[in-house]
């Protein structure tokens, strides 16, 4: 549990020259326990992360209740067909500009409309393999490109290919945004897996991301991943409860400099996501702090503030 360690240690001072380096041993250390991930560093490809079905995402017919038999096999067949032309397009556009040393007759807005058309994993993990083609041809990925393939994954829960994409600059060559940084960081806070939260927080640095100590939003969803699996019975529980006893403090003393982050009611579809995201980190680390007997009174005082029903939760 040395990552554990490591990583408090780098989240206080995310901001030093010192941090990269430290970043980097916390990188190798980490990586025993991310299935198939290659690192900033690493040259060898990336294989495979969706291997056998249970890693795919539920179909069209399973997430929209609506989409039934026939119908629901005849979207997923014509998506993937357009999906399938617009990729094979891309590919040849890329292709061509890259050996012909031309100029590269392909929209941005080509991959917006393929992380649309995406259904499955696969597809997202095959358009990713030509984010370095992209970039080779002299073209750059705007913020939006960055943000909609990280909402992309998180929709077809497979946030565990944005994070190998991110860990690997060399083979990808895709910048980490902070908006997308965040939507990632919630998407594997909500997988329950500490370790992947724990290495997403430890690329901030590489990416010129601000420090948690200035992110209350980024810090309280790793606060909150680190109290849960503290209350976990689990080898980890006593080294992530040391982790989030260490971060505590330091947090507690942002959330006096956060202004409330209040939830609007009725929630928009696709507005206030970060708010959203706030509201659940929070009531997660008050929940665990109680059941760990822990001292509530000042992640209470701001969460009133800030509106949230103590109460009751939003779904």
């Amino acid at each position: 549990m040395a990552w554990m360690k490591q990583v408090t240690s780098l989240t206080l001072h995310a901001n030093n020259a010192r941090a990269v380096c430290a970043t980097s041993r916390f990188v190798s250390l980490v990586e025993s326990r991310l299935r198939g991930v290659r690192f900033i560093g690493h040259a060898a490809s990336t294989p495979a992360l969706f291997e056998n079905s249970n890693d795919v995402s539920p179909s069209l017919a399973t997430r929209h209740p609506s989409f039934s038999g026939t119908t629901a096999q005849k979207s997923l067949s014509t998506r993937t067909q357009r999906f399938d032309r617009v990729f094979d397009v891309l590919s040849t556009a890329l292709n061509h500009a890259r050996s012909k040393k031309s100029s590269l007759q392909v929209r941005s807005s080509d991959w917006l409309y393929l992380f649309d058309l995406a259904t499955n994993p696969e597809q997202l993990e095959r358009a990713s393999g030509q984010f370095s083609a992209f970039i080779e041809c002299r073209r750059q990925f705007r913020d939006q490109h960055v943000t909609a393939f990280v909402r992309r994954c998180a929709e077809l829960r497979c946030p565990q290919l944005a994070l190998t994409v991110f860990s690997n600059r060399p083979a990808y060559r895709m910048d980490l945004t902070l908006p997308a940084a965040r939507q990632l960081l919630y998407a594997l806070h909500e997988e329950h897996k500490l370790s992947d939260v724990a290495t997403l927080v430890a690329l901030y640095p590489l990416y010129n991301l601000p420090a948690l100590s200035s992110d209350p939003i980024s810090s309280a969803l790793l606060i909150s991943a680190c109290l849960r699996e503290a209350r976990a019975s689990g080898p980890g529980s006593r080294y992530a409860w040391t982790m989030a006893a260490t971060l505590l403090p330091h947090f507690e003393q942002l959330l006096t400099e956060t202004p409330p982050i209040p939830i609007p009611i009725p929630i928009e579809k696709n507005r206030f996501q970060e708010n959203c995201w706030m509201y659940h980190a929070m009531l997660s680390i008050l929940e665990s702090l109680t059941v760990l007997d822990q001292d509530t009174s000042r992640v209470t005082e701001w969460c009133e503030k800030s509106g949230y029903g103590l109460s009751s939760k939003i779904s």
